[in-house]
């Protein structure tokens, strides 16, 4: 038995010192084998060869997992974990363990940086409401890109365009005036205004 060592007769199933099952699957073609078997005697597979090999597959799929969440896809590094979590196999007892603490670091994870989500968009509000563009657009592009909503990737959108048009008007409106070309300057100011209220001068 590999668990307690006890010696078994080989009809046995489960031992008779612990009660551990003295029966494994094939790692290649499932057959049932003793778990002293180092061949199957069905498919002639090498065990512990097979072992390594899949261990070494479950560890690609850790690390793809791990580089998933770290990249903020949290719906496929929560799918990995959870496969890997589902493993009946007591040879992968270890990689299951992983999976199943993974899948709740990947929930923790998400819910931690959708709450971040919403104080860089609330920020973002905040400055845009004092007509701060350059610190609502750096708000903005704390959060990112792959978590942004519709509703946010638009006011993003927005913030650039509102931000573009005001620094173009004002560079238009002071032209203006040094000019003195006045006709049909005031629906410029009007815009101005309503894009840059912290310009104390575009009212006078």
């Amino acid at each position: 038995c590999p668990a307690c060592h006890a010696r078994n007769d080989a009809k046995r199933k489960f031992c008779n010192g612990c009660g551990s099952t003295l029966r494994m699957t094939c790692l290649s073609c499932d057959a049932e084998i003793p778990v002293w078997e180092k061949f199957c005697g069905e498919c002639g597979g090498n065990q512990q060869g097979l072992l390594d090999q899949k261990i070494a597959e479950y560890d690609l799929e850790r690390n793809k997992c791990e580089s998933l969440s770290g990249e903020y896809h949290f719906d496929e590094s929560k799918a990995i974990a959870s496969q890997l979590s589902s493993l009946e196999d007591e040879r992968f007892s270890a990689v299951r363990d992983w999976g199943i603490g993974f899948a709740q670091e990947v929930e923790a994870n998400r819910q931690r940086a959708h709450e971040d989500r919403q104080l860089h968009f609330n920020d973002a509000k905040l400055h845009r409401k004092a007509f701060d563009y350059a610190a609502a657009i750096h708000s903005m592009e704390l959060i990112p890109s792959v978590l942004h909503t519709q509703a946010m990737k638009t006011y993003l959108d927005t913030l650039i365009s509102d931000r573009d048009e005001s620094d173009q008007l004002l560079v238009s409106v002071k032209e203006a005036i040094s000019k003195r070309a006045l006709e049909n300057l005031l629906p410029q100011v009007e815009r101005a205004i309503e894009l840059r209220g912290d310009r104390e001068d575009l009212p006078k």
